[in-house]
This record gives structure tokens, sequence and C-alpha cells, in this order.
């Protein structure tokens, strides 16, 4: 039997991925590790292969399957993104306009100002 921080180093020599550190199922697993002899580990090897074979048959099932509503999913994806591309170009030409509209209402204020002044008088 080994104790987990020298599974650790052994398996992790450049540490174990952050994303891990708090999974309590990581640290549960490694301690039934830390407890295998090497016929139990070769064993779990095997398990693993045979674990990781099926997660990436059902993977590929569930991509065959979906792959209708996948391509549905990225049309729509792609036809949003044009969209939020033509608002955007909308918004930067309707910003780039707001000065000059700003301006041309501070002159007819100011012409209306002159009027009012004229008829004043």
């Amino acid at each position: 039997m080994m104790d987990i921080d020298t599974s650790i180093k052994l398996m992790f020599p450049d540490g174990i991925p952050e994303a891990w550190i708090d999974n309590p199922d990581f640290s549960t697993y490694l301690n039934k590790l830390g407890m295998y002899d090497l016929v139990k580990l070769r064993k779990e090897l095997d398990h693993l292969s045979v674990e990781k074979s099926g997660i990436l048959n059902q993977t590929q099932e569930l991509a065959f399957s979906n792959y209708k509503t996948f391509i549905q999913t990225a049309e729509c994806y792609r036809e949003i993104f044009q969209q939020f591309q033509k608002t955007e170009k909308s918004l930067e030409g309707l910003l780039d306009k707001v000065p000059g509209f700003n301006a041309s209402c501070e002159d007819f204020m100011k012409t209306c100002g002159e009027i009012k002044a004229e008829r004043q008088i």
C-alpha cells in the first residue's frame, strides 16, 4: 500500500489539475487506488480503458442521433451572430451620427431663440 501523497506525486508529477482538487469523488478514488496492489491496479487500468471506450461510443452515438439538432443549432447560432453583427454596425452608425444631430439641434435651438427675439422687438 502507498500513501496518498506518494500516489499523487507518481500520477501527477506536475500537480493535480485545479478543477479536480476540491472534487470529493477524486479524493475518494485516490484513496481507493492507494490501497490497491499491482494486480488490482492493472485491472483498474483495464477497467478505465473499457469505461473510456464506452464513453467515447456513447458520445459518438449522441452526436449521430442528435446530428440534425446540432446542425439546426449551428445554423441558428450563425444567423443570430449575423444579426448581432448587423445590429452592431447599425448602432455604430447611429453613434457616429449623434454628435452631428446634437450640433443640428443646438443650431435649431439657437435659430429659434433668434426668431423669438426678433418677434419680441
